[in-house]
């Protein structure tokens, strides 16, 4: 618990006094969403700016727990720290979890306070249900967690190069049905966007956000069971690359 509360405390400490980074962001996201919602109008289809709505937040959602582990590798290779930081009395693992807990905290502002622009300044009309939702919020903050501990596996060892990140963050948005329902792609691309995790997971979150529709307990056990096996793997990755790594003593190279 000390080590979440210290990477807690650091990483709001940093964020601090950066505070017009998140003003900019939060405007170029607000500005994105504001191009969809005048595109549903000038369709007359509304329901398509919550569509494209609730897609853009999972991207952002997807999009930091695939980058927030590598970043986090990366940064303390730079600052000269990850030795002592990961040979420290706490388990590698443990480490590279707990550096997450600043930024999961900032991110989850970051979203509440999307959901307050999308709420009060384009009107849009969520049916949440927390009780569906937080739990569903986990298993695939986990599921996709633990491919971003896959990608800060490769950073680790092989310091620059990460194919994870390179094919996942530039093919989901197109895959995953963000902006688009996936029946629009061509056959091939369909069939393998329907096998997707995300694929499903998104439409949850659109079923959930939109119409209040919680989750069925088949659906909660498929999630349950991809958050298994691919934070298995991620954990397995880095506890790998992260012996690998210290065996050829390049822990500490940039």
């Amino acid at each position: 618990m000390n080590i979440i509360l210290a990477f807690l405390l650091r990483d709001v400490s940093i964020e601090k006094t950066y505070r017009f980074h998140l003003a900019l962001k939060l405007s170029g996201v607000a500005a994105q969403i504001a191009v969809f919602y005048f595109i549903s109008r000038f369709l007359e289809k509304p329901q398509y700016f919550l569509y494209v709505f609730v897609g853009i937040m999972f991207s952002g959602f997807f999009q930091f727990w695939l980058n927030v582990f590598p970043e986090n590798v990366r940064q303390e290779q730079y600052w000269g720290t990850f030795e002592p930081v990961f040979l420290s009395k706490n388990r590698p693992l443990a480490v590279i979890l707990s550096s997450a807990s600043g930024k999961f905290v900032l991110f989850v502002m970051e979203m509440t306070l999307l959901i307050a622009v999308g709420k009060f300044l384009f009107g849009s009309g969520f049916n949440l249900s927390l009780a569906g939702f937080i739990p569903l919020f986990v298993l695939n903050s986990l599921a996709v967690g633990g491919i971003g501990l896959i990608s800060g596996s490769f950073i680790m060892y092989f310091k620059r190069g990460d194919p994870v990140n390179w094919v996942l963050g530039a093919s989901f948005d197109l895959l995953s049905g963000v902006y688009f329902p996936v029946a629009v792609l061509p056959s091939i691309l369909k069939g393998f966007s329907q096998k997707l995790p995300t694929t499903s997971a998104l439409d949850l979150w659109r079923g959930l956000l939109i119409e209040g529709k919680i989750p069925s307990p088949h659906q909660f056990a498929v999630q349950a069971a991809w958050a298994l096996v691919l934070l298995a793997a991620g954990a397995w990755a880095f506890s790998a690359a992260f012996d690998k790594t210290r065996v050829k003593g390049d822990l500490g190279n940039y």
